[in-house]
């Protein structure tokens, strides 16, 4: 842990040829090293405490659960800012710069993260990952890099993943997926079916896909490589759609064709969601409007209900029929 505790360290750590495993992961975030006992699969007996499998010598003894369940992470993170590493103040203003140039890694973490775009591939760099809803932006930048050089073979689970991944990344978190309905009906009330308010509605309502680590309870994979491993054995996928909290929306007669192709557009291009990643797990229905959030994906035969419509707009006098008519 010595040697990536500094930026000369981390640089020969990242140069090192091979690359050091993707393992190394669960040894320098301490959410893996605190993780709770499991065991290693189903038909295990004795569980594995990951501590023991990761911990460092000066790592405190795993605290006891506070009194709403949750467990405070002690212990050295070399993944996240220490004394020492640079700062660049000179770049933080409120005009000009890209967001991943105006708040740059410092030097010892870049290395680490060039370290894991050479690892990306690997099973256990795809489980670390789900775990986290984002990562930073010059990271991925260097899983952008790997991918789009193909080098190494990368395996086509991996592939899957990460272009899920850097899709869900792209939308910028939960936030929209939360609060963009009430937003959109507040722009509504303030603006009117404006174009702007469509356009945020088109944004807002389209599909995401939420990663997770996978169901089967482990506090690590044991896979070094993808043969015969599927991915929904290390990570669980869901998408999000808009949550409307059981709101609905009157809608003027003269606007619901408008409205009906922003929503044909905002879900048409995810309709091809399950097959792009059936290896991520899992059965489900298509798309389906009655709820927020649903298992991604089914078999090849796919619908893209306009019930999500007639949930949203229920209250309008002009039905789909008569639409259809016209």
């Amino acid at each position: 842990m010595e040697l990536v505790s500094s930026k000369h360290g981390a640089k020969r750590f990242a140069d090192a040829r091979p690359a050091p495993s993707a393992e190394w992961m669960c040894v320098f975030d301490p959410n893996v090293r605190y993780g709770e006992p499991r065991k290693r699969s189903w038909n295990d007996e004795e569980e594995i405490d990951p501590l023991d499998l990761f911990g460092l010598d000066n790592d405190p003894p795993r605290p006891p659960k506070e009194a709403n369940g949750q467990r405070t992470i002690p212990g050295f993170n070399p993944l996240n800012w220490k004394h020492g590493d640079a700062s660049f103040p000179e770049r933080t203003g409120l005009r000009g710069w890209h967001s991943q140039l105006a708040n740059p890694l410092p030097e010892r973490l870049n290395h680490i993260a060039r370290w894991f775009g050479d690892v990306m591939h690997e099973p256990v760099a795809v489980w670390w990952a789900a775990g986290w809803k984002q990562l930073n932006p010059n990271m991925l930048g260097f899983v952008v890099m790997r991918l789009h050089r193909r080098e190494g073979d990368i395996p086509q689970e991996a592939v899957t993943f990460w272009r899920l991944y850097l899709e869900s990344c792209d939308h910028g978190g939960n936030s929209d997926r939360e609060y963009g309905w009430r937003e959109f009906r507040s722009m509504v009330g303030k603006e009117g079916w404006s174009g702007a308010a469509l356009r945020f509605f088109e944004r807002v309502s389209q599909p995401r896909v939420e990663f997770s680590r996978d169901n089967y309870e482990r506090s690590y994979p044991v896979e070094e490589s993808w043969d015969d491993l599927p991915l929904r054995r290390l990570v669980d996928a869901k998408v999000r759609l808009l949550d409307r909290h059981n709101e609905k929306l009157d809608i003027p007669d003269e606007q619901l064709a408008g409205v009906i192709a922003v929503v044909r557009r905002s879900l048409w291009p995810h309709h091809p969601f399950s097959t792009r990643s059936a290896r991520c797990g899992g059965t489900c229905r298509p798309f389906t409007p009655l709820g927020n959030e649903v298992n991604p994906f089914t078999d090849e035969r796919h619908s893209i209900s306009c019930g999500f419509v007639i949930c949203l707009f229920a209250s309008s006098s002009l039905t789909l029929r008569q639409l259809h008519s016209k």
